[in-house]
């Protein structure tokens, strides 16, 4: 079942997951919408005009809560695909205090990746991100997405630490074809391990953590690092997507880089200091 609703021009559009986080951290535990589509969205919309950020992934019908938490925000959801009787993906991560975590998965419907749900309102999109997951996912929409979307756009993808132990030569191959990376220091240092030779040749946004994130762009010589504010940490899980989604629906309003990657910094930082997004609160003048 897609999700009807009045076209509009969707700039930015994220694929992935949509799910349900079991968070266990040291600071407590919570249950929370999630899935990094759903983080880089909420993110995204608090700088976004309604209507103009839009969502691609599967779900069952047991996300409806995740779906009108969504069209609050203004995100256009249209590219929602509701599985009839079918289970949306639970997420259960435990974090520990030196910051690495370990992730089991019960994807339900979003372990099929169907490319057809991608709507056509959303093709004329400047970004499209593809938003943390399973990088052979990655694999699958990059080929697609070239073939419908204009040579314009600026296509991204986010490497996951969760993902990477088993799956570094998907990571390389999905980052090394896209126009825009996300990494952070831990996933590149396993990239490295397999590919020493391994060197960010796309501009990049590299995350680390507490110390902020750096922008690389070695093709145009520009490199510069956006240092983090020091907060009290609860929750990380969503930082990473946060960043992400200001950064890319910044840059889709034609704010330069470094401003955008200081929005993005700024917020992540707010992110961590309760459990999932939901805290995040709209920033639209």
């Amino acid at each position: 079942m897609m999700i009807n609703m009045v076209e509009r021009k969707v700039n930015l559009a994220i694929i992935g997951d949509l799910a349900y986080d079991q968070t266990i951290t040291p600071k407590g535990n919570k249950k929370s919408l999630a899935g990094a589509v759903y983080n880089v969205a909420v993110a995204a919309s608090t700088i976004s005009n309604s209507e103009t950020v839009g969502v691609v992934a599967r779900v069952g019908d047991d996300f409806q809560d995740g779906i009108s938490a969504l069209i609050q925000r203004g995100v256009n959801v249209e590219g929602i695909h509701v599985l009839i009787g079918g289970k949306t993906a639970i997420f259960t991560i435990t974090q520990r205090e030196d910051n690495t975590r370990e992730l089991s998965a019960d994807l339900g419907v979003s372990e099929k990746v169907d490319t057809t749900i991608f709507p056509d309102s959303y093709k004329t999109a400047h970004y499209v991100h593809l938003a943390s997951s399973n990088p052979e996912k990655y694999l699958k929409w990059i080929p697609y997405l070239r073939k419908i979307l204009s040579r314009d756009v600026v296509l991204s993808a986010d490497a996951n630490d969760l993902f990477i132990q088993n799956g570094i030569d998907a990571t390389v191959a999905a980052l090394s074809a896209v126009d825009l990376a996300f990494i952070n220091e831990i996933e590149l240092a396993a990239i490295k391990v397999m590919y020493p030779d391994f060197q960010i040749s796309k501009p990049t946004i590299l995350k680390k953590g507490p110390k902020g994130a750096t922008y690389i762009d070695n093709q145009e010589g520009i490199i510069f690092t956006i240092e983090a504010p020091n907060v009290k940490v609860v929750d990380t899980s969503g930082a990473g997507d946060t960043l992400a989604g200001i950064f890319l629906a910044s840059l889709s309003r034609g704010i330069r880089v470094q401003d955008a990657l200081k929005a993005g910094v700024e917020m992540a930082s707010k992110t961590v200091t309760d459990f999932g997004v939901e805290h995040i609160n709209p920033l639209k003048s």
